[in-house]
């Protein structure tokens, strides 16, 4: 239900986001075409904005909630100094900003900082800079389309006849690039995070393609409208009122689009769970430690994860009691677990492994706690780690460090 909950957040944050931001750049592009365009763009940023910034934060509580509603400082920093951290906080400045009206020139200020905010979090801030480059480009493309077709529906009310025929053929001039900016930015981006390849038998690769046929069918609304619809606005009475019902056909694409994308973001990824590796044993003796690997920290987060396989080959039960690091304050134990829809967590003061046994760390399970580390953790690194075992005593293991899906605390 969470999750259920988080997804609509999210769709409701990009569309308040595309709106209000998209209302600024075609306020500033468009005006010259229409020059009562200024205030019905302003009132959309608006409502726009004040959408978003209720949306940014409710997306941020309910995200501690889905961590287990733990108010602490540590989860806190760990969530507002992140990735996400940043972008909802760019997100809720830009929406009480342009909520409290903005001028020509800070309007366009507080669009870029949305466009930031989607730069820097999600799947293509993940995977690397050019990408999230490439996603700040196709987010500042569709944020203009959409503010386009807002000014489109209020031109098509305050004028008529040649008037509102000039508007169109400003946004259609315009249009024909940067839509198609955005066609060649979107497909970029799809196949760079697929890595070149196409899996239908994931769930990211078979929502992708779902959202891609909208794309598809968007595009042909729009070129319906500008080789069919638009050519006839100044001889036909009827061409105006029909070119509005496309449009808002076409922004009814729209939100499904960003319905689709919210349910990928939330629900899936286009990142590969971390490669498989043979079993690699680390550390062999009365205790063996296989596979032993830290995730990769983004910066600013304070806290991460360390994974392994314990295997207890003395005669008698053992027990890791403890951990520690010199790259952390404090290295704990702790148990992940689902009540109901809520993921929580909790501090072990030991694990038991029978004589003969296995114990499995494993991401979304039982796992060592950094807290307080030093820096982030780069992909590559290697973090040393002593383990505590009540029989066995002392082990010190290096924990590679790779990017993969650990849990951030």
């Amino acid at each position: 239900m969470l999750e259920v909950l988080a997804a609509g957040l999210k769709a409701i944050l990009y569309a308040a986001a595309l709106c209000s931001a998209g209302a600024a750049l075609a306020r500033a592009s468009l005006s010259g075409a229409w020059s009562g365009a200024a205030a019905p763009m302003q009132a959309i940023a608006r409502w726009a904005g004040a959408a978003l910034a209720v949306s940014a934060c409710m997306s941020a509580f309910l995200f501690v909630v889905r961590l287990g509603n733990y108010w602490d400082i540590a989860t806190l920093g760990a969530i507002f100094l992140s990735p996400l951290g940043l972008a909802l906080s760019l997100h809720f400045v830009a929406g009480v900003w342009f909520a409290s009206g903005t001028s020509r020139l800070a309007g366009g200020v507080a669009a870029l900082a949305i466009i930031i905010a989607f730069a820097v979090s999600g799947h293509a801030a993940a995977k690397s800079a050019p990408l999230a480059l490439l996603m700040a480009l196709h987010v500042s493309a569709a944020a203009w389309w959409v503010g386009g077709l807002w000014l489109l529906l209020r031109a098509a009310r305050a004028q008529g006849g040649s008037d509102f025929a000039k508007v169109v053929a400003c946004f259609s001039t315009q249009a024909l690039w940067i839509i198609g900016a955005l066609a060649i930015t979107g497909a970029a981006t799809a196949v760079w995070l697929l890595e070149f390849s196409f899996d239908p038998t994931r769930d990211y690769d078979r929502g992708l393609a779902l959202k891609v046929a909208l794309v598809v069918a968007l595009l042909a609304a729009a070129a319906y409208n500008k080789f069919v619809l638009t050519p006839g606005l100044v001889h036909k009475l009827s061409a105006q009122p029909t070119l509005r019902r496309s449009i808002i056909g076409e922004m009814s694409l729209i939100a499904c689009i960003l319905a689709a994308t919210a349910s990928l973001t939330t629900f899936t990824s286009p990142h590969h769970a971390p490669t498989a590796v043979a079993e690699a044993i680390a550390v062999s003796g009365p205790i063996d430690i296989i596979n032993p690997w830290a995730a990769s920290t983004p910066g600013g987060v304070t806290t991460g994860g360390g994974y392994l396989s314990i295997i207890n080959n003395q005669e008698e039960v053992d027990s890791l009691i403890g951990a520690s690091s010199p790259r952390a304050r404090r290295v704990s134990l702790h148990e992940m677990h689902m009540d109901g829809a809520i993921m929580r967590m909790r501090e072990l003061a030991e694990l038991e492994i029978a004589s003969g046994e296995r114990l499995d760390l494993t991401s979304g399970y039982y796992h060592l706690m950094f807290e307080d580390i030093d820096a982030p953790f780069v992909e590559g690194e290697t973090v040393v780690v002593t383990l505590t075992f009540r029989v066995r005593g002392e082990v010190e293991v290096e924990f590679p460090v790779r990017r993969g899906a650990g849990h951030s605390h």
